[in-house]
């Protein structure tokens, strides 16, 4: 994007309007997949800078947008809008907030697309390893998205063992802030089984 700043706040001014919407963006991806595919990075910029606002609004665009690049432009898109959501919710990447809508984009598209996301599951098993720097609600966001990965889609095996191993080792810790992160796993992994 040559001048970012200037189209992040029109994009936003557009979605406070109600000129910009889902609707807007699963059309124009819908119908201009290969001209949007050569302009890759803009979008996930764009996507990216719209989910750090903090209007409610704003980041529903931005995670709509986040979903339908992976939906419709597939391969190396779709690599890169779970690459790109999981560093943001990583520890130290970003805001507490930001982290939250992140996560919310990952949990859509697992519930959308599970199959398709549990391709790039290395890159969601990442998350595992800033758990301790997350809040509840966040591990809790965690668990379940990649509970809802191993158990809920039929490519989730790979990932099943490595979680299983690791609610096991949490539940086993001395320490009580790691046998928390183990219950929430445990009873998310449950919650999905239950479910299917």
């Amino acid at each position: 994007m040559e001048h970012p700043e200037a189209v992040e706040q029109l994009a936003r001014r557009k979605v406070r309007e109600g000129a910009l919407d889902t609707a807007l963006v699963s059309l124009a991806l819908a119908q201009h997949r290969q001209v949007l595919r050569q302009h890759l990075d803009s979008l996930m910029a764009l996507a990216e800078s719209l989910l750090a606002c903090r209007e409610p609004a704003v980041q529903e665009l931005a995670g709509h947008l986040y979903c339908e690049v992976f939906r419709h432009l597939a391969g190396g898109a779709s690599q890169e809008v779970v690459g790109q959501l999981v560093q943001r919710a990583s520890c130290g990447a970003s805001s507490g907030e930001a982290r939250g809508a992140a996560l919310s984009v990952l949990a859509q598209l697992v519930a959308g697309q599970g199959a398709e996301v549990a391709q790039y599951s290395v890159f969601l098993t990442q998350l595992l390893d800033c758990l301790e720097s997350l809040g509840l609600e966040e591990v809790r966001q965690v668990m379940q998205l990649l509970c809802g990965l191993a158990w809920g889609t039929a490519r989730g095996a790979g990932i099943r063992d490595e979680l299983v191993i690791f609610i096991k080792k949490q539940l086993n810790s001395y320490r009580e802030s790691w046998q928390r992160v183990g219950v929430l796993g445990s009873v998310a992994a449950i919650g999905i089984q239950c479910i299917g």
